[in-house]
């Protein structure tokens, strides 16, 4: 007896039963959680089976239910970072990167900072919305909003 209908897709790895259903693509994608739990609803398994799939749908809503995480040491120091470069900069003044690299102290107090840097902390501030960006003949400049 193929307890798989036509139309899906079945792979054995090990002892395990790693099934995937073919869904409708227009339909709303499923979670593994969810595909998992439609497997064990529809198919007759085995024990072993059950029990697998039941792990691995525990172990998927832990992962997803841990929420927030603490920042990295990375992320706090570009935030703070972040801050320092919008302090130092004066109002109804255009930059480009380039010039905030060679201007700004926050830039310059980085050992190794290269414009792919900059110019991802000043985006950070851009889509808070505490700088906005203006294109003058092709080059960005960024003006600090008060």
């Amino acid at each position: 007896m193929n307890m798989f209908p036509r139309g899906t897709k079945q792979k054995f790895k090990g002892r395990h039963l790693i099934a995937r259903l073919e869904f409708d693509t227009m339909s709303k994608k499923m979670t593994i959680a969810e595909t998992f739990a439609e497997i064990i609803n529809t198919y007759d398994l085995s024990d072993e089976h059950k029990a697998f799939l039941l792990d691995r749908i525990d172990k998927a809503s832990r992962k997803s239910s841990t929420g927030e995480r603490k920042p990295t040491a990375k992320q706090v120091q570009n935030a703070t970072v972040a801050e320092q470069v919008y302090a130092e900069m004066e109002s109804n003044r255009a930059y480009t990167v380039s010039e905030m690299m060679k201007v700004l102290t926050a830039f310059n107090s980085i050992e190794g900072v290269s414009a792919s840097y900059c110019n991802a902390i000043v985006k950070k501030l851009k889509d808070a919305g505490r700088v906005t960006r203006s294109e003058v003949k092709g080059r960005a400049y960024f003006t600090k909003v008060e």
